[in-house]
């Protein structure tokens, strides 16, 4: 008889859920929180659009 997976579940900023080594053997995954990604994404992007504009304007 088959169980129901478990549903994925967020903690420490990776998101686990359950998968199948190539083995056959179960196995919890990892991966970054969509959350969390899109916040570190964000600061890189807003902290180089603002070199990039200050850059600009001590030239001038």
């Amino acid at each position: 008889m088959l169980s129901k997976k478990p549903e994925t579940f967020t903690f420490l900023g990776f998101t686990h859920y359950c998968s199948h080594a190539k083995s056959g053997k179960f196995r919890v995954k990892r991966k970054t929180s969509k959350k969390k990604f899109n916040k570190n994404l964000s600061l890189q992007v807003l902290g180089w659009l603002g070199e990039k504009t200050f850059g600009v304007r001590r030239i001038l």
